[in-house]
């Protein structure tokens, strides 16, 4: 189903990320290209579609190849999927400006759920789908910590009144555990407690 790429732990996608700093040169021009995050959900496919296949290959490879069939993008639009599993795979580079946001994709990272968490909420989310949530707290505080970002640059592909209301708990708890535009971390030596336990006690 076209380009297949590596599924990753989040020890292993803290490792990616690490790599992908690389040095103190490339780590500056991230810090410089990326302003937010933006975080996403596919809609479709959903959970159900997940459950009768729990494939993160083919689920990647479907979106990736109706963005590239379907939209005409070079590329899957995001730069991170974490799928249901709590395992994540790499979209575009993260030297790559996505397709993921009208107006924003020049700034923002884009980071993708798979899923429909509209009428999901942070409980339900947390029960059924720990492993995905966790994933989600994990990648989003490395991404903040290495690119040296404050909590209040994690934004919503829907801002406003229409963000539905697991992403706005997600960012609640985000920002009691770090004062509000802390830096969450020194990336990277001060992230590897995030790779065990409930991130949200």
């Amino acid at each position: 189903m076209g380009d297949v790429r590596a599924v990753l732990s989040r020890k292993d996608f803290l490792r990616w990320l690490i790599g992908a700093a690389g040095s103190p040169d490339k780590e500056k021009k991230l810090k410089r290209k990326w302003t937010e995050i933006i975080v996403h959900h596919t809609w479709r496919p959903n959970h159900d579609d997940w459950e009768k296949r729990p494939s993160e290959v083919y689920w990647f490879s479907s979106i990736r190849n109706f963005h590239i069939k379907k939209r005409g993008w070079k590329d899957i639009g995001y730069h991170v999927l974490i799928f249901p599993s709590g395992l994540i795979m790499i979209g575009r580079d993260l030297f790559q400006t996505g397709a993921h946001t009208n107006g924003r994709n020049s700034h923002a990272v884009g980071v993708c759920l798979l899923g429909d968490f509209d009428g999901i909420d942070l409980n339900e989310l947390k029960e059924r789908y720990v492993c995905q949530y966790i994933s989600l707290w994990f990648v989003l505080t490395l991404l903040l910590a290495m690119l040296d970002l404050p909590v209040s640059q994690v934004n919503f592909h829907r801002d406003g009144n229409h963000v539905c209301r697991t992403w706005k708990e997600v960012i609640t708890r985000l920002k009691r555990k770090y004062a509000r535009d802390a830096r969450v971390a020194v990336f990277p030596a001060g992230c590897q407690h995030l790779l065990t336990g409930d991130p949200v006690r």
